[in-house]
């Protein structure tokens, strides 16, 4: 079976553009260093991707760290160091600093932070095609407990990925289904991503090809449209299944769109080899000298991320264009070629370079012993490859040395044999080409099953009223039949003619409720306008405050009853869509500036019915509010995090801030009109309330007492 060359290349360029742009610049909470004005800079810096200006400073929080005995909060800084350095194309530096973060948090006991530190490790492995580190790296990582859900998910990634280089189909399509359905069940769209292209690239990797662009695609829906990076990746996988099936103007259309992007966010390593697959399709087209341009671009781009593989795809892609043009390739360009085959590269790149080497040696007017004892060694040293591919690469080979000898009989008997098996091939391949002529035909061909039933019936018909016009019994039974279907026919009519005036009485029903919470949200904007109204005439600030809340609690149930008439179903409201327009209000009410206050919402898809969703929506109004009012003085910098879950037939509500903090006493006691509204709903909801003071304030809220949208 023929293993596409790419794949490992592939591979790699998906795994370490996950790393890179997967890996924010966020450490987790409670790390010491959040508050410290040196981790501040640092982050600008490293969110505006100067990796080097940030090098120094994170050594300088490293040694602070170290010298406060916080081995965590070192652990994680490092990782940032370590990820600068990567970002820099200094690889092996990037490897010790990893290495040592790996060790502190594996002698520590730390599993999640040693689970980072490991797919870190596997990536730059991946890129020095140490395959027996990753293996055992990935098997540790599969080991590990109490890690994350989605590491797991990448272990089997990567796992998956080991297999197939080892053409272990059936464990390849395992652990990468695992990930798969993990991925389904968390219902992470980002990890999606990833999971669907290395599952496309597996199946590409088997010949699979229809199935590997079904994949492809699939996880090109993930993407959001605007983002390039990642739909770069996904349009050079797409064209490289297309130039394997020979579509290769599709193919080239994917790539020259993924160089657009690549251009515009300088994707370096990837700009490399799409101008060398850019170079496959122009040499596979016979465009010699424009595929010859498209490799030299690709190596004059590669000298910054020095991919040895890429380079030697590119000089294997160059020679062989030149030798098809014929043109000269000096001795020197041969030589480096066979001395970079005894490199670390898969097999079928082993293959590309000895039957280039084959080809040269046919136009250098060799003996037929010294050709032939060339050929045979090919011959048997390539015996993986499928029996057709392998005798086409030498019918071909063979026509050019009997050509280039004047044995031009037997020339043509191996040019004949070249394009017979080179036209199995295609053959074989035509079912992959697109998939929406493979969609045209099957839609032709159940068309025509359709129309032949069609026929049939019509015969089996004409044969049914030759027997009834001969048997007077069977005319009687045909009356008898009809009359029934025409008592039939008018039942359904009336049953028909029902159904239409209960549909038509539920529109209008859905039309009158949607047009009275239409009708309650304006009046509500319009109690909102008027309290706005009311405190431009007032002197007051305390004053000006209570009716600004109240504007805001108004406006809490005006969302609720605008969301009810803008939404398919009328039962119910959905928390997220609530939360988030709530909150962007809120925002704007209190004018606070979205660069220091940072949001993070986990809120599970559940929508609450209209009863529920009111207190509901009064609270999480109140609470929300005391954060932004209270919790940041002096246009502190922060993070509000916000989770709803569905937990033991309860709903929990957690509030969280990094702010100045305050206990479960003070809260519970105020007497503020918030608070009592705050309590009063609660107790209509038989909701627990529960406050906790930790590098901020912890707001729990059990609500027992809810009513699901019907």
């Amino acid at each position: 079976m023929q293993r596409s060359i790419k794949f490992l290349v592939l591979i790699w360029c998906c795994s370490l553009n996950n790393f890179c742009y997967s890996q924010n610049n966020h450490l987790r909470p409670g790390n010491i260093v959040l508050e410290w004005p040196e981790y501040k800079e640092v982050k600008t810096l490293l969110d505006t991707r100067q990796f080097k200006e940030a090098e120094p400073q994170l050594e300088t929080i490293i040694s602070k760290l170290a010298n406060e005995g916080r081995t965590k909060d070192l652990i994680e800084i490092k990782l940032l160091l370590a990820k600068s350095i990567m970002h820099q194309w200094r690889t092996d530096e990037a490897l010790k600093v990893y290495h040592s973060c790996y060790n502190l948090a594996k002698s520590n006991q730390y599993n999640q932070l040693q689970s980072d530190c490991i797919m870190a490790l596997n990536t730059i492995y991946q890129f020095k095609q140490r395959y027996d580190k990753v293996e055992k790296l990935t098997k540790e990582g599969l080991k590990l407990t109490d890690i994350e859900e989605d590491d797991y998910s990448n272990y089997c990634m990567e796992y998956a990925h080991l297999k197939a280089l080892n053409n272990q189909k059936d464990s390849a399509f395992h652990f990468i289904k695992i990930a798969y359905d993990i991925d389904v069940k968390l219902k992470d769209t980002v990890s999606m991503i990833k999971t669907c292209n290395i599952m496309g690239l597996i199946h590409q990797h088997f010949e699979e090809y229809d199935k590997a662009l079904e994949k492809h695609l699939e996880g090109k829906s993930y993407i959001a449209k605007d983002n390039y990076v990642k739909q770069a990746f996904f349009h050079l996988n797409i064209a490289e299944v297309l130039i394997s099936a020979n579509n290769l103007d599709r193919a080239k259309k994917y790539i020259l769109q993924s160089i657009e992007h690549a251009n515009n966010y300088d994707l370096t390593s990837s700009k490399a080899k799409l101008y060398a697959s850019l170079g496959d399709v122009e040499s596979k087209k016979e465009n010699y000298d424009l595929a010859l341009k498209h490799y030299n671009t690709s190596d004059s781009i590669n000298t910054k991320s020095k991919n040895k593989k890429t380079k030697l795809v590119n000089m294997v892609g160059r020679i062989s264009a030149k030798l098809f043009a014929n043109k000269v390739v000096p001795k020197s360009e041969i030589d480096q070629l066979i001395s970079m085959r005894t490199e670390n590269i898969d097999n079928f790149l082993k293959h590309k370079v000895d039957l280039v080497h084959l080809h040269y040696l046919s136009t250098q007017g060799v003996s037929k012993t010294q050709f032939y004892d060339k050929f045979n060694e090919y011959k048997n040293t390539n015996t993986y490859l499928d029996d057709d591919l392998l005798n086409r690469n030498l019918a071909q080979i063979e026509y050019f040395f009997l050509k280039d000898k004047g044995e031009y009989k037997k020339a043509n008997e191996k040019l004949e044999e070249y394009l017979r098996l080179k036209k199995l091939l295609e053959k074989e391949k035509q079912n992959y080409i697109v998939q929406d002529l493979e969609a045209q035909y099957n839609q032709k061909v159940q068309s025509e099953q359709i129309a032949s039933l069609g026929d049939l019936t019509e015969v089996q018909k004409f044969k049914l009223q030759q027997q009834k016009t001969f048997l007077k019994a069977g005319g009687l039974l045909l009356f008898a039949f009809l009359t029934m279907l025409f008592f039939i026919f008018r039942l359904y009519k009336k049953v028909y003619a029902q159904n239409e005036t209960i549909s038509t009485a539920l529109k209008d029903k859905d039309i009158l409720l949607r047009e009275i919470h239409h009708r309650v949200k304006n009046n509500l904007q319009v109690i909102s306008s008027l309290l706005s109204l009311q405190s431009r005439q007032i002197e007051d600030d305390n004053i000006k405050k209570v009716i600004k809340e109240g504007r805001s609690r108004v406006r809490s149930m005006a969302l609720i009853h605008q969301n009810l008439y803008m939404q398919e179903s009328l039962t119910g409201v959905s928390i997220s869509e609530y939360l988030k327009k709530l909150v962007e209000e809120l925002f704007n009410s209190y004018n606070v500036n979205q660069d220091k206050i940072t949001l993070d919402l986990d809120i599970d898809d559940i929508h609450l019915d209209v009863d529920t969703m009111v207190p509901f929506g009064l609270i999480l109004n109140e609470l929300i509010s005391n954060c932004l009012k209270h919790a940041f003085p002096d246009n502190r910098e922060g993070i509000i995090g916000i989770k709803v879950k569905e937990k033991n037939n309860s709903l929990l509500l957690t509030i969280q801030d990094n702010g100045i903090g305050v206990d479960h006493d003070t809260l519970i006691q105020s007497n503020s009109f918030g608070n009592r509204l705050i309590k009063a709903f609660s107790n209509k909801l038989g909701a627990d309330l529960l406050v906790e003071k930790n590098n901020g304030t912890i707001i729990n809220l059990m609500i027992r007492n809810f009513k699901k949208a019907s």
